[in-house]
Protein backbone atom coordinates (compact mmCIF):
# COMPACT_ATOMS: atom_id res chain seq x y z
CA UNK A 1 0.00 0.00 0.00
CA UNK A 2 1.62 3.11 -1.44
CA UNK A 3 -0.26 5.41 1.24
CA UNK A 4 -3.82 5.93 2.48
CA UNK A 5 -4.52 10.25 2.56
CA UNK A 6 -7.10 11.13 5.79
CA UNK A 7 -7.45 15.08 6.20
CA UNK A 8 -9.02 15.80 9.57
CA UNK A 9 -10.51 19.27 10.01
CA UNK A 10 -12.51 21.44 11.98
CA UNK A 11 -12.41 24.85 14.55
CA UNK A 12 -9.13 25.51 16.84
CA UNK A 13 -10.61 24.65 19.90
CA UNK A 14 -12.30 21.50 18.74
CA UNK A 15 -8.99 18.91 19.39
CA UNK A 16 -8.49 18.33 15.51
CA UNK A 17 -4.78 17.76 16.37
CA UNK A 18 -5.49 15.67 19.25
CA UNK A 19 -7.64 13.43 16.86
CA UNK A 20 -4.98 12.92 14.63
CA UNK A 21 -2.36 11.93 17.02
CA UNK A 22 -4.45 9.40 18.35
CA UNK A 23 -5.08 8.19 14.72
CA UNK A 24 -1.67 8.29 13.75
CA UNK A 25 -0.73 6.19 17.11
CA UNK A 26 -3.35 3.71 16.27
CA UNK A 27 -1.74 3.17 13.14
CA UNK A 28 2.10 3.19 14.31
CA UNK A 29 0.46 0.28 16.80
CA UNK A 30 -0.25 -1.95 13.51
CA UNK A 31 3.25 -1.27 12.57
CA UNK A 32 2.50 1.22 9.43
CA UNK A 33 4.57 4.21 8.80
CA UNK A 34 2.16 7.58 9.76
CA UNK A 35 3.38 11.12 9.01
CA UNK A 36 0.55 13.65 9.97
CA UNK A 37 1.24 17.15 8.72
CA UNK A 38 -0.91 20.23 10.82
CA UNK A 39 -1.61 23.19 9.35
CA UNK A 40 -3.80 26.30 11.42
CA UNK A 41 -3.80 29.56 11.59
CA UNK A 42 -2.57 31.99 14.70
CA UNK A 43 -6.13 31.54 16.34
CA UNK A 44 -6.33 30.10 19.56
CA UNK A 45 -10.23 29.76 18.82
CA UNK A 46 -12.11 29.49 15.33
CA UNK A 47 -10.30 29.42 11.84
CA UNK A 48 -10.05 26.36 10.39
CA UNK A 49 -7.44 23.79 11.57
CA UNK A 50 -6.46 20.58 9.40
CA UNK A 51 -4.18 18.07 9.81
CA UNK A 52 -3.14 15.50 7.02
CA UNK A 53 -2.89 12.18 8.40
CA UNK A 54 -0.64 9.89 5.55
CA UNK A 55 -0.54 5.55 6.42
CA UNK A 56 1.30 3.61 4.45
CA UNK A 57 3.45 -0.33 4.54
CA UNK A 58 6.23 1.57 3.02
CA UNK A 59 8.24 4.67 4.44
CA UNK A 60 5.50 7.62 4.43
CA UNK A 61 7.66 11.01 4.24
CA UNK A 62 5.17 13.32 3.04
CA UNK A 63 1.55 14.44 2.68
CA UNK A 64 -0.26 14.29 -0.23
CA UNK A 65 -3.33 16.97 -1.77
CA UNK A 66 -4.86 13.83 -2.90
CA UNK A 67 -7.49 12.67 0.25
CA UNK A 68 -9.18 9.18 0.59
CA UNK A 69 -11.04 9.76 3.93
CA UNK A 70 -12.26 13.46 4.63
CA UNK A 71 -13.27 13.83 8.42
CA UNK A 72 -15.15 16.92 9.16
CA UNK A 73 -15.41 18.13 12.23
CA UNK A 74 -17.78 21.35 10.78
CA UNK A 75 -18.78 22.21 7.66
CA UNK A 76 -16.37 24.42 6.54
CA UNK A 77 -13.64 21.55 6.18
CA UNK A 78 -16.58 20.04 3.83
CA UNK A 79 -16.37 23.05 1.89
CA UNK A 80 -12.93 23.54 1.35
CA UNK A 81 -11.49 19.50 0.93
CA UNK A 82 -13.91 17.87 -0.37
CA UNK A 83 -13.27 18.39 -4.13
CA UNK A 84 -9.78 16.79 -3.30
CA UNK A 85 -11.57 13.71 -1.85
CA UNK A 86 -10.52 10.73 -4.29
CA UNK A 87 -12.69 8.49 -6.29
CA UNK A 88 -14.41 5.90 -4.03
CA UNK A 89 -12.72 7.93 -0.99
CA UNK A 90 -15.24 8.62 1.75
CA UNK A 91 -16.48 11.95 3.41
CA UNK A 92 -17.19 11.77 7.08
CA UNK A 93 -19.85 14.30 8.61
CA UNK A 94 -22.08 15.16 11.81
CA UNK A 95 -25.43 14.10 10.71
CA UNK A 96 -26.33 17.81 12.03
CA UNK A 97 -24.78 18.98 9.11
CA UNK A 98 -27.30 17.70 6.64
CA UNK A 99 -24.07 17.11 3.99
CA UNK A 100 -23.57 14.42 1.66
CA UNK A 101 -21.56 11.63 3.45
CA UNK A 102 -20.92 9.27 5.97
CA UNK A 103 -23.44 10.47 8.49
CA UNK A 104 -22.63 10.17 12.38
CA UNK A 105 -24.55 11.94 14.96
CA UNK A 106 -21.78 12.91 16.93
CA UNK A 107 -22.67 15.58 18.37
CA UNK A 108 -26.23 14.57 19.59
CA UNK A 109 -24.22 11.72 21.40
CA UNK A 110 -22.15 14.47 22.94
CA UNK A 111 -25.71 16.28 24.05
CA UNK A 112 -27.10 12.94 25.46
CA UNK A 113 -24.08 12.02 27.34
CA UNK A 114 -23.41 15.84 28.68
CA UNK A 115 -20.04 15.78 27.30
CA UNK A 116 -17.57 18.13 26.61
CA UNK A 117 -18.25 19.43 23.33
CA UNK A 118 -14.29 18.62 22.70
CA UNK A 119 -14.90 14.72 23.11
CA UNK A 120 -16.71 14.60 19.68
CA UNK A 121 -13.42 14.91 18.08
CA UNK A 122 -12.99 10.73 19.92
CA UNK A 123 -16.37 10.23 18.28
CA UNK A 124 -14.86 10.83 15.00
CA UNK A 125 -11.44 8.98 15.49
CA UNK A 126 -13.82 5.82 16.34
CA UNK A 127 -15.14 6.32 12.95
CA UNK A 128 -12.08 6.37 11.66
CA UNK A 129 -10.98 3.38 12.82
CA UNK A 130 -13.95 1.76 11.91
CA UNK A 131 -13.36 2.65 8.04
CA UNK A 132 -10.34 1.86 7.90
CA UNK A 133 -10.54 -1.47 9.35
CA UNK A 134 -8.76 -1.18 13.09
CA UNK A 135 -10.22 -3.18 16.11
CA UNK A 136 -12.03 -1.08 18.68
CA UNK A 137 -9.85 -2.86 21.22
CA UNK A 138 -6.85 -1.60 19.99
CA UNK A 139 -8.23 2.02 20.04
CA UNK A 140 -9.53 1.64 23.69
CA UNK A 141 -5.66 1.23 24.33
CA UNK A 142 -4.53 4.03 22.49
CA UNK A 143 -7.06 6.62 23.85
CA UNK A 144 -6.03 5.24 27.42
CA UNK A 145 -2.64 5.91 26.71
CA UNK A 146 -3.02 8.86 25.96
CA UNK A 147 -5.64 10.36 28.06
CA UNK A 148 -5.27 8.21 31.52
CA UNK A 149 -7.74 9.61 34.05
CA UNK A 150 -9.86 11.35 31.04
CA UNK A 151 -10.12 8.34 29.05
CA UNK A 152 -13.20 7.21 30.05
CA UNK A 153 -15.71 9.64 28.68
CA UNK A 154 -13.45 9.44 25.53
CA UNK A 155 -13.79 5.51 25.03
CA UNK A 156 -16.86 5.42 25.32
CA UNK A 157 -18.13 8.03 22.55
CA UNK A 158 -15.62 6.68 20.22
CA UNK A 159 -16.97 2.96 20.98
CA UNK A 160 -20.45 4.46 20.21
CA UNK A 161 -19.67 5.81 16.51
CA UNK A 162 -17.23 2.72 15.97
CA UNK A 163 -20.42 0.33 16.92
CA UNK A 164 -22.85 2.63 14.68
CA UNK A 165 -20.88 1.91 11.50
CA UNK A 166 -20.66 -1.82 11.97
CA UNK A 167 -23.08 -2.74 9.00
CA UNK A 168 -20.98 0.24 6.39
CA UNK A 169 -18.82 -0.75 3.99
CA UNK A 170 -15.03 0.25 4.99
CA UNK A 171 -12.89 1.92 2.48
CA UNK A 172 -9.20 -0.51 3.56
CA UNK A 173 -8.69 -2.71 5.68
CA UNK A 174 -5.19 -1.83 7.28
CA UNK A 175 -4.33 -5.06 8.68
CA UNK A 176 -1.37 -5.17 10.92
CA UNK A 177 2.13 -5.27 9.76
CA UNK A 178 4.37 -5.59 11.82
CA UNK A 179 4.96 -4.06 15.77
CA UNK A 180 4.62 -1.16 17.29
CA UNK A 181 5.88 2.23 15.49
CA UNK A 182 6.48 5.16 17.77
CA UNK A 183 5.30 8.58 16.70
CA UNK A 184 7.34 11.20 17.02
CA UNK A 185 8.04 14.86 16.15
CA UNK A 186 10.81 16.65 14.76
CA UNK A 187 10.50 18.80 18.10
CA UNK A 188 10.24 15.62 20.54
CA UNK A 189 13.30 14.20 18.18
CA UNK A 190 15.55 17.32 18.69
CA UNK A 191 15.22 17.35 22.52
CA UNK A 192 15.24 13.41 23.08
CA UNK A 193 18.69 13.63 21.09
CA UNK A 194 20.12 15.89 23.57
CA UNK A 195 18.80 14.52 26.91
CA UNK A 196 21.25 11.65 25.05
CA UNK A 197 23.66 13.80 25.66
CA UNK A 198 23.73 14.83 28.41
CA UNK A 199 21.34 17.95 28.35
CA UNK A 200 20.50 19.37 32.11
CA UNK A 201 18.94 22.57 31.24
CA UNK A 202 16.58 23.59 28.57
CA UNK A 203 15.55 27.56 28.14
CA UNK A 204 12.52 28.38 26.31
CA UNK A 205 10.42 31.37 25.46
CA UNK A 206 7.54 30.18 23.95
CA UNK A 207 7.97 31.03 20.12
CA UNK A 208 6.30 28.80 17.07
CA UNK A 209 7.52 26.68 16.26
CA UNK A 210 9.60 25.51 19.00
CA UNK A 211 7.26 26.04 21.48
CA UNK A 212 6.21 22.45 22.17
CA UNK A 213 9.84 21.71 22.72
CA UNK A 214 9.26 23.91 25.94
CA UNK A 215 5.88 21.78 27.26
CA UNK A 216 7.29 18.00 26.17
CA UNK A 217 10.58 18.47 28.60
CA UNK A 218 8.53 19.86 30.58
CA UNK A 219 6.24 17.70 30.85
CA UNK A 220 8.78 15.13 31.04
CA UNK A 221 11.42 16.47 33.01
CA UNK A 222 11.20 14.27 35.65
CA UNK A 223 11.62 10.98 34.05
CA UNK A 224 14.38 12.78 31.89
CA UNK A 225 16.50 14.54 34.47
CA UNK A 226 16.43 18.02 32.74
CA UNK A 227 15.06 21.27 34.55
CA UNK A 228 13.06 23.70 31.90
CA UNK A 229 13.12 27.37 32.27
CA UNK A 230 10.89 29.64 30.63
CA UNK A 231 12.48 33.34 31.12
CA UNK A 232 10.74 36.82 29.97
CA UNK A 233 11.99 36.78 26.78
CA UNK A 234 14.89 35.51 24.15
CA UNK A 235 17.58 37.74 25.36
CA UNK A 236 17.02 36.47 29.00
CA UNK A 237 17.04 32.77 27.24
CA UNK A 238 20.65 32.68 25.78
CA UNK A 239 22.21 34.32 28.50
CA UNK A 240 20.32 32.32 31.04
CA UNK A 241 21.57 29.13 28.72
CA UNK A 242 25.42 30.79 28.68
CA UNK A 243 25.51 31.24 32.83
CA UNK A 244 24.31 27.71 33.42
CA UNK A 245 27.27 26.39 30.64
CA UNK A 246 29.64 28.48 32.53
CA UNK A 247 28.77 26.84 35.94
CA UNK A 248 29.40 23.52 33.88
CA UNK A 249 25.86 22.86 33.05
CA UNK A 250 25.05 21.83 29.64
CA UNK A 251 21.93 24.19 28.39
CA UNK A 252 20.03 24.16 25.07
CA UNK A 253 18.05 26.80 24.27
CA UNK A 254 14.99 27.09 21.34
CA UNK A 255 13.49 29.87 19.35
CA UNK A 256 12.37 30.90 15.67
CA UNK A 257 13.75 33.36 13.76
CA UNK A 258 12.67 36.53 15.49
CA UNK A 259 13.60 35.04 18.36
CA UNK A 260 16.82 34.21 17.60
CA UNK A 261 17.39 38.04 16.33
CA UNK A 262 16.95 38.95 19.89
CA UNK A 263 19.72 36.52 20.82
CA UNK A 264 22.60 37.71 18.20
CA UNK A 265 24.18 39.59 21.21
CA UNK A 266 24.79 36.63 23.44
CA UNK A 267 25.48 34.15 20.24
CA UNK A 268 28.10 36.36 19.95
CA UNK A 269 29.36 36.88 23.82
CA UNK A 270 29.31 32.76 23.48
CA UNK A 271 31.81 33.14 20.46
CA UNK A 272 34.14 35.36 22.42
CA UNK A 273 33.82 33.58 25.69
CA UNK A 274 34.40 30.39 24.23
CA UNK A 275 30.89 29.00 26.07
CA UNK A 276 29.21 25.84 25.16
CA UNK A 277 25.45 26.81 23.46
CA UNK A 278 23.32 25.09 21.51
CA UNK A 279 20.19 26.73 19.99
CA UNK A 280 17.49 25.27 18.32
CA UNK A 281 15.96 27.89 15.29
CA UNK A 282 12.72 26.41 13.99
CA UNK A 283 12.28 28.87 10.93
CA UNK A 284 8.87 30.22 9.97
CA UNK A 285 7.26 32.34 7.44
CA UNK A 286 8.93 36.05 8.09
CA UNK A 287 10.01 38.90 7.73
CA UNK A 288 8.69 40.52 10.89
CA UNK A 289 5.54 38.43 12.48
CA UNK A 290 5.21 37.31 8.96
CA UNK A 291 2.69 33.78 8.90
CA UNK A 292 3.67 32.77 12.41
CA UNK A 293 2.41 28.90 12.14
CA UNK A 294 3.87 28.18 8.93
CA UNK A 295 6.68 27.23 7.59
CA UNK A 296 9.32 28.33 5.46
CA UNK A 297 13.49 28.08 4.42
CA UNK A 298 14.15 31.48 4.39
CA UNK A 299 16.69 31.91 7.46
CA UNK A 300 19.20 30.08 6.14
CA UNK A 301 21.71 33.13 5.03
CA UNK A 302 20.67 34.72 8.22
CA UNK A 303 21.86 32.06 10.86
CA UNK A 304 25.17 31.10 9.22
CA UNK A 305 26.26 34.69 9.52
CA UNK A 306 24.18 35.64 12.55
CA UNK A 307 25.96 38.11 14.87
CA UNK A 308 28.84 40.43 15.05
CA UNK A 309 32.33 39.77 15.01
CA UNK A 310 34.37 36.86 13.40
CA UNK A 311 34.16 33.31 15.41
CA UNK A 312 33.35 29.65 14.74
CA UNK A 313 30.22 28.61 14.75
CA UNK A 314 28.39 24.98 13.82
CA UNK A 315 25.44 24.78 12.05
CA UNK A 316 23.50 21.60 11.13
CA UNK A 317 20.39 21.03 9.07
CA UNK A 318 18.68 17.78 9.66
CA UNK A 319 15.83 16.60 6.81
CA UNK A 320 13.89 14.48 8.95
CA UNK A 321 12.88 13.09 12.13
CA UNK A 322 16.08 10.95 13.26
CA UNK A 323 18.30 13.31 12.01
CA UNK A 324 16.50 16.01 14.14
CA UNK A 325 17.61 13.41 17.10
CA UNK A 326 20.85 12.67 15.72
CA UNK A 327 21.56 16.45 15.66
CA UNK A 328 20.35 17.53 18.63
CA UNK A 329 22.54 15.04 20.30
CA UNK A 330 25.64 15.84 17.92
CA UNK A 331 24.60 19.51 18.27
CA UNK A 332 25.38 19.26 22.14
CA UNK A 333 28.61 17.17 22.06
CA UNK A 334 29.85 19.65 19.13
CA UNK A 335 29.41 22.42 21.14
CA UNK A 336 31.05 21.40 24.46
CA UNK A 337 33.96 19.89 22.15
CA UNK A 338 34.60 22.84 20.31
CA UNK A 339 33.24 25.09 23.30
CA UNK A 340 31.18 27.40 20.80
CA UNK A 341 28.33 28.12 20.03
CA UNK A 342 26.14 25.42 17.73
CA UNK A 343 22.72 25.97 15.85
CA UNK A 344 20.44 23.12 14.82
CA UNK A 345 18.40 24.93 12.09
CA UNK A 346 14.76 23.37 11.44
CA UNK A 347 11.78 24.50 9.78
CA UNK A 348 8.06 24.57 11.14
CA UNK A 349 7.11 21.61 8.73
CA UNK A 350 10.01 19.51 10.35
CA UNK A 351 9.27 20.63 13.92
CA UNK A 352 5.93 19.75 14.39
CA UNK A 353 5.02 17.22 12.06
CA UNK A 354 4.97 13.69 13.26
CA UNK A 355 5.93 10.54 11.63
CA UNK A 356 6.98 7.01 13.11
CA UNK A 357 10.39 6.34 13.98
CA UNK A 358 12.86 4.44 15.41
CA UNK A 359 15.31 6.62 17.02
CA UNK A 360 19.17 5.63 16.69
CA UNK A 361 19.38 5.59 20.46
CA UNK A 362 22.20 3.51 20.20
CA UNK A 363 24.17 6.08 18.29
CA UNK A 364 24.19 9.12 20.17
CA UNK A 365 25.30 9.35 24.08
CA UNK A 366 27.32 12.08 26.05
CA UNK A 367 30.64 12.92 24.58
CA UNK A 368 33.31 14.38 27.21
CA UNK A 369 34.53 17.92 27.30
CA UNK A 370 38.42 18.70 27.67
CA UNK A 371 38.51 19.13 31.25
CA UNK A 372 41.76 20.72 33.61
CA UNK A 373 41.49 22.30 36.65
CA UNK A 374 45.45 22.59 37.44
CA UNK A 375 47.59 24.86 39.83
CA UNK A 376 47.67 28.35 37.87
CA UNK A 377 44.47 27.61 35.20
CA UNK A 378 43.99 29.78 32.64
CA UNK A 379 40.78 29.52 31.15
CA UNK A 380 41.87 30.88 27.59
CA UNK A 381 45.50 28.95 27.50
CA UNK A 382 46.49 28.96 24.07
CA UNK A 383 46.68 25.46 22.59
CA UNK A 384 47.53 23.50 19.12
CA UNK A 385 43.58 23.04 19.09
CA UNK A 386 42.76 26.39 19.96
CA UNK A 387 40.49 24.24 22.70
CA UNK A 388 41.45 25.20 26.36
CA UNK A 389 40.72 22.90 29.23
CA UNK A 390 37.43 23.52 31.28
CA UNK A 391 37.35 24.20 34.99
CA UNK A 392 33.91 25.73 36.33
CA UNK A 393 33.70 28.22 39.21
CA UNK A 394 33.71 26.60 42.72
CA UNK A 395 36.46 24.60 42.06
CA UNK A 396 38.85 24.81 45.05
CA UNK A 397 41.87 27.14 45.14
CA UNK A 398 40.98 27.76 41.15
CA UNK A 399 40.07 31.34 39.67
CA UNK A 400 37.52 31.07 36.66
CA UNK A 401 37.42 34.32 35.00
CA UNK A 402 34.89 34.60 31.65
CA UNK A 403 34.87 37.39 29.83
CA UNK A 404 33.29 39.45 26.88
CA UNK A 405 35.78 41.96 26.66
CA UNK A 406 39.04 40.78 24.71
CA UNK A 407 41.46 39.30 26.87
CA UNK A 408 44.49 37.46 27.70
CA UNK A 409 44.94 33.78 28.62
CA UNK A 410 43.49 34.12 31.95
CA UNK A 411 40.61 35.72 31.11
CA UNK A 412 41.79 39.39 31.93
CA UNK A 413 40.45 42.26 29.20
CA UNK A 414 43.42 43.58 27.09
CA UNK A 415 43.37 46.01 24.41
CA UNK A 416 47.15 44.98 23.51
CA UNK A 417 47.38 44.29 19.61
CA UNK A 418 49.13 41.38 20.26
CA UNK A 419 47.23 39.68 22.61
CA UNK A 420 44.32 40.73 20.79
CA UNK A 421 45.70 38.63 17.45
CA UNK A 422 46.66 35.77 19.08
CA UNK A 423 43.16 35.56 21.30
CA UNK A 424 41.62 35.70 17.78
CA UNK A 425 44.14 32.90 15.87
CA UNK A 426 43.62 30.61 19.27
CA UNK A 427 40.03 30.84 18.17
CA UNK A 428 40.15 30.32 14.57
CA UNK A 429 41.91 27.13 15.31
CA UNK A 430 38.77 25.63 16.69
CA UNK A 431 37.19 26.32 13.50
CA UNK A 432 39.65 23.95 11.55
CA UNK A 433 39.28 21.49 13.77
CA UNK A 434 35.15 21.89 12.98
CA UNK A 435 36.43 21.60 9.18
CA UNK A 436 38.29 18.72 9.45
CA UNK A 437 34.95 16.77 11.33
CA UNK A 438 32.89 17.48 8.22
CA UNK A 439 35.16 16.15 5.70
CA UNK A 440 34.59 12.78 4.18
CA UNK A 441 31.00 11.77 4.41
CA UNK A 442 29.96 13.93 7.18
CA UNK A 443 27.52 16.22 6.34
CA UNK A 444 26.30 15.54 2.92
CA UNK A 445 23.59 12.78 2.45
CA UNK A 446 23.84 11.12 -0.81
CA UNK A 447 20.78 9.08 -2.46
CA UNK A 448 20.88 7.66 -5.61
CA UNK A 449 24.08 7.59 -8.78
CA UNK A 450 22.93 9.71 -11.10
CA UNK A 451 24.03 12.30 -14.21
CA UNK A 452 21.20 14.83 -12.94
CA UNK A 453 21.13 15.32 -9.24
CA UNK A 454 18.60 17.20 -6.82
CA UNK A 455 20.29 19.22 -4.35
CA UNK A 456 18.12 19.97 -0.98
CA UNK A 457 17.79 20.35 2.56
CA UNK A 458 15.73 20.60 5.64
CA UNK A 459 11.92 19.43 5.28
CA UNK A 460 12.44 19.85 1.53
CA UNK A 461 14.23 15.94 1.54
CA UNK A 462 10.78 14.03 1.89
CA UNK A 463 8.64 15.96 -0.74
CA UNK A 464 11.68 15.57 -3.21
CA UNK A 465 12.74 11.89 -2.00
CA UNK A 466 8.65 10.86 -2.73
CA UNK A 467 8.67 13.15 -6.32
CA UNK A 468 12.33 11.27 -7.26
CA UNK A 469 10.90 8.11 -6.54
CA UNK A 470 7.69 8.82 -9.02
CA UNK A 471 9.81 9.94 -11.91
CA UNK A 472 10.74 8.36 -15.05
CA UNK A 473 14.19 9.67 -15.10
CA UNK A 474 16.22 8.87 -12.24
CA UNK A 475 18.22 11.55 -9.84
CA UNK A 476 20.38 11.58 -7.68
CA UNK A 477 19.03 13.50 -4.60
CA UNK A 478 21.73 15.34 -2.46
CA UNK A 479 21.25 16.97 0.84
CA UNK A 480 23.41 18.83 2.96
CA UNK A 481 23.24 18.60 6.61
CA UNK A 482 25.73 20.47 7.78
CA UNK A 483 25.46 24.29 6.11
CA UNK A 484 28.53 25.91 8.56
CA UNK A 485 31.28 25.04 7.71
CA UNK A 486 29.84 23.99 4.60
CA UNK A 487 30.87 20.63 3.56
CA UNK A 488 32.32 22.18 0.24
CA UNK A 489 34.86 19.35 -0.43
CA UNK A 490 32.07 16.58 -0.47
CA UNK A 491 29.81 18.50 -2.49
CA UNK A 492 32.56 18.79 -5.14
CA UNK A 493 33.18 15.45 -4.70
CA UNK A 494 29.66 14.39 -5.73
CA UNK A 495 28.32 17.20 -8.17
CA UNK A 496 31.86 18.22 -10.27
CA UNK A 497 30.99 16.34 -13.45
CA UNK A 498 26.82 16.24 -13.36
CA UNK A 499 25.22 17.28 -16.39
CA UNK A 500 22.07 18.75 -14.48
CA UNK A 501 21.81 20.03 -10.37
CA UNK A 502 18.30 21.16 -9.65
CA UNK A 503 18.07 23.22 -6.51
CA UNK A 504 14.90 22.52 -4.38
CA UNK A 505 14.14 24.48 -1.49
CA UNK A 506 11.31 26.81 0.34
CA UNK A 507 12.31 30.34 -0.33
CA UNK A 508 11.66 32.92 -2.67
CA UNK A 509 15.67 33.86 -3.53
CA UNK A 510 17.25 30.35 -3.78
CA UNK A 511 19.48 30.32 -0.61
CA UNK A 512 21.03 27.25 -0.73
CA UNK A 513 21.85 27.12 -4.24
CA UNK A 514 23.58 30.67 -3.86
CA UNK A 515 25.44 29.47 -0.80
CA UNK A 516 26.23 26.32 -2.92
CA UNK A 517 27.47 28.19 -5.72
CA UNK A 518 29.55 30.62 -3.74
CA UNK A 519 31.22 27.64 -1.55
CA UNK A 520 31.78 25.10 -4.48
CA UNK A 521 31.72 27.32 -7.65
CA UNK A 522 29.80 24.88 -9.56
CA UNK A 523 26.52 26.58 -10.73
CA UNK A 524 22.94 25.25 -10.32
CA UNK A 525 21.27 24.66 -13.61
CA UNK A 526 17.50 25.03 -12.65
CA UNK A 527 16.14 26.40 -9.12
CA UNK A 528 12.58 25.33 -8.05
CA UNK A 529 11.31 27.51 -5.26
CA UNK A 530 8.02 27.34 -3.14
CA UNK A 531 6.98 30.37 -0.68
CA UNK A 532 3.37 29.99 -0.16
CA UNK A 533 4.14 28.73 2.98
CA UNK A 534 3.03 25.43 2.30
CA UNK A 535 5.39 22.67 1.56
CA UNK A 536 6.19 21.13 -1.66
CA UNK A 537 3.63 18.29 -2.82
CA UNK A 538 5.60 15.03 -4.28
CA UNK A 539 3.01 14.57 -7.32
CA UNK A 540 3.70 18.71 -7.98
CA UNK A 541 7.10 18.12 -7.56
CA UNK A 542 7.29 15.21 -9.67
CA UNK A 543 5.54 17.49 -12.56
CA UNK A 544 8.51 20.52 -11.98
CA UNK A 545 11.20 18.29 -12.18
CA UNK A 546 9.65 16.79 -15.42
CA UNK A 547 9.89 20.04 -17.02
CA UNK A 548 13.69 20.62 -16.45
Amino acid sequence: MSGLSVVLGGKAGQGVMAAANVYGRLAGRSGYDVYIRNDYPSLIRGGHNYCEIRVSDVMAESSFQEIDILVCLDVNTFERHSDDVVSGGAVVVDSDFELDGVEVPVGSWIEELEAPEIVSNTGFVGVLAYLTGFDFESLREVLRDVYGERAGINVEVAEKAYDYCRDMERVVVLDSVGGERPLVSGNEAVALGAVSSGLDFYFGYPMTPTTSILHFLAEHKDELGVEVVQPENEIAVVNAALGTAYAGGRAMAGTSGGGFDLMHEGFSLAGISETPLLVVVGQRAGPGTGVPTYSSQADLRSVVNAAHGEFPRIVLAPGDHRECYLHGGLGLNLAWRFQTPVLVLMDALLCESRTTCELPVDIVGVEEAVYGCEDGYKRYLDTESGVSPLCFPGTEDVVVKNSSYEHDEGGLTTEDPDRVRSMQDKRLRKQKGVEQWVSGDVGVNVFGDSREAVLTWGSTKGSVLEAVRMQERDFMVVQPTVMKPFPSSRLKEVCSDLDTIVCVEANSTGQLSGLFTEKTGIEIDEVILKYDMRPFRPRELKERLGGV
